[in-house]
């Protein structure tokens, strides 16, 4: 018999990370502040609010946590308005077992039209995800 599980997680099939990434940068940027990509990363998985608190007392930033999360969402949902005609490809996908949970893994392509230059833009990654189960609930595994 086969058994498939199919989820959707934050991050899982849409991955918004490598946009949230680029929104973050240029809000560092404007801070004035220095983010590595390390601690950047370090802050992948947890709450927008939960990362600007922590950029906050560790960098000395004046602004509030909502302040910063409005705006950053707001540049979100700007990115999101420009990329006309999105097409996504969700291709390769591969689920393996591991360590009393799965491992999912697949590439995902993103065709659009960039609304503002009019380019064609093309994005590709391959996402992996570690899935294991907790007090029977299935969980993104820490740190994936």
């Amino acid at each position: 018999m086969i058994q498939t599980v199919i989820f959707d997680m934050d991050g899982v099939i849409i991955d918004s990370e490598p946009v949230y990434f680029e929104i973050d940068k240029q809000m560092f940027e404007e801070l004035n502040i220095a983010v590595s990509f390390e601690e950047h990363c370090s802050y992948v998985g947890t709450s927008s609010q939960n990362m600007w608190n922590a950029i906050i007392t560790k960098h000395g930033v004046a602004e509030q946590p909502a302040e910063l999360m409005r705006k950053e969402y707001s540049l979100y949902l700007e990115h999101l308005a420009n990329a006309k005609d999105l097409v996504v490809d969700i291709t390769d996908i591969q689920v393996t077992p591991h360590d009393g949970g799965v491992v999912a893994s697949f590439v995902r392509r993103d065709h659009f039209t960039d609304a503002e230059s009019g380019r064609a833009v093309r994005l590709e990654v391959r996402l992996t995800k570690v899935l294991v189960q907790e007090q029977s609930t299935w969980k993104i595994g820490s740190g994936q």
